[in-house]
């Protein structure tokens, strides 16, 4: 994940905006030929991805000619996008740029209350249509369905929500594991000696199992929200407890456990890892004839683990002289055409599952499994400090390592009371620097504790 500091608009994120599942996304799509372009219309549109500007600009061009071309960007700094209509950012970038940007046309706002569409804007569509959400991507958890079902799995998913039954929950995978240890279990004639391996060198991914549905660190409508009281100490017990679980045969694989995709997806070494859509692992199923499947994390503790996203999406510059053809983009986007475009280019589009299904999509093995498990994900919070709204509370996660903490407390060297005292005194001192004061209280821990209150 890119490291992104950011100005955010905290009046955004006052009230919440309603997504209203039954739109048919079809329906709004399929009146283009009723907007009339605009008779000089010439629109550059700013994309990330080469082969997507010329996918989505070819596909354009074939009903209007030489209207549509597209322009490289680097990022989401307006300052650079004199001349470009319409313009492809982060989620977390348009609070700032609002100043610069004109609402999307009435015709487009039921597109972006659609469920699936909705829950990636919504934050910042608040206050008018500004994003349109496009794309997503960030790790997401896989298992191999070759091992499991060597290891006499049944991998059967009967409620469709991608993660098989057998395996929907840390506890349960525990439960596995133990038996496999104490059976001596092989795969490819090795014998088994790992889980799941926890990417102790990856903040952002480990925020996975800190965080949990019921617990976010940055909660409420500001920075000054952070949710540091006994809710962050039982995250940190229940961590604590996952760290118990045999996920390792040995104290020296469990102490150097790292995120290392390479060797999970070319040597099998474990049933469950950590995989990024835009990594090859089509390359290792082929090469090693076996299949892997996409899916949201287990639970653990009867809560919903998510794992973290990136999310871009397209804003219209309000310098643009040519609205309707801005529009068309739009739609075009969310069409049929557009989503082609888009998996053509290797790109997952944010889309529903009915859209996909579609006779006329040509997708990849895992775009549907994909697809579905980015749904439970998350993407970064976007509030600010009401104080100093220079700072993004997300910006804790990039400025103060956690990392060592939360190792040895998964390596139970530390008690859930001495991690929740150095993370806050941490967090304190962060707070400080940026003349912040938080309205939370602390937890108070027991007097006997190793960790003393504030």
């Amino acid at each position: 994940m890119k490291k992104i500091i950011v100005l955010l608009l905290t009046a955004l994120l006052i009230s919440a905006c309603a997504s209203k599942p039954n739109v048919n996304i079809e329906e709004l799509i399929n009146d283009l030929d009723s907007i009339e372009i605009e008779a000089d219309a010439k629109v550059v549109i700013g994309v990330f991805e080469k082969g997507f500007g010329e996918s989505i600009v070819a596909n354009l061009n074939e009903k209007y000619p030489g209207v549509y071309s597209y322009e490289l960007l680097q990022n989401s700094n307006m300052s650079q996008m004199d001349g470009i209509d319409i313009v492809q950012v982060n989620v977390e970038h348009v609070p700032l740029l609002i100043p610069q940007l004109k609402p999307m046309d009435e015709s487009i706002i039921p597109i972006l209350e659609n469920e699936v569409i909705g829950r990636y804007g919504k934050d910042v569509n608040q206050s008018a249509p500004y994003f349109m959400p496009f794309d997503t991507k960030g790790l997401l958890f896989a298992y191999n369905a070759t091992m499991l079902t060597a290891l006499n799995v049944d991998l059967t998913d009967a409620n469709g929500d991608g993660l098989p039954e057998s395996i929907d929950s840390f506890e349960k995978i525990d439960a596995l594991a133990q038996k496999w240890f104490e059976d001596k279990a092989v795969y490819r004639d090795e014998a088994l000696t790992s889980i799941f391996t926890y990417p102790f060198n990856e903040q952002l991914t480990m925020t996975s199992f800190i965080q949990n549905s019921n617990y976010r660190l940055i909660d409420g409508l500001q920075g000054e929200s952070l949710n540091i009281g006994q809710d962050l100490y039982e995250a940190l017990e229940a961590y604590r407890q996952l760290g118990t679980m045999k996920w390792q045969s040995t104290s020296e694989q469990l102490e150097n456990m790292k995120w290392n995709y390479e060797d999970n997806l070319v040597s099998q070494s474990a049933p469950f890892m950590f995989v990024g859509n835009w990594m090859f692992y089509e390359q290792a199923e082929m090469s090693q004839a076996y299949d892997i499947v996409f899916s949201k994390l287990p639970t653990y503790a009867n809560e919903h683990l998510h794992t973290l996203n990136e999310v871009t999406g397209f804003v219209l510059n309000k310098n643009s002289q040519f609205p309707n053809a801005q529009t068309i983009f739009l739609k075009t986007l969310k069409s049929y055409d557009g989503i082609n475009a888009t998996l053509n280019s290797g790109i997952l589009p944010i889309v529903s599952m009915e859209q996909l299904a579609h006779e006329s999509i040509v997708k990849q093995k895992h775009t549907d499994e994909q697809v579905l498990a980015y749904m439970y994900s998350r993407p970064v919070a976007l509030q600010a400090f009401a104080s100093n709204q220079t700072i993004s509370a997300y910006q804790i996660f990039y400025e103060i390592d956690f990392r060592t903490i939360w190792k040895q407390l998964f390596l139970q060297e530390i008690s859930s009371e001495d991690a929740y005292k150095q993370m806050t005194d941490l967090i304190f001192e962060w707070t400080k620097k940026y003349n912040v004061e938080l309205e939370g209280e602390l937890y108070e821990l027991e007097p006997t504790s190793p960790a003393s209150t504030k």
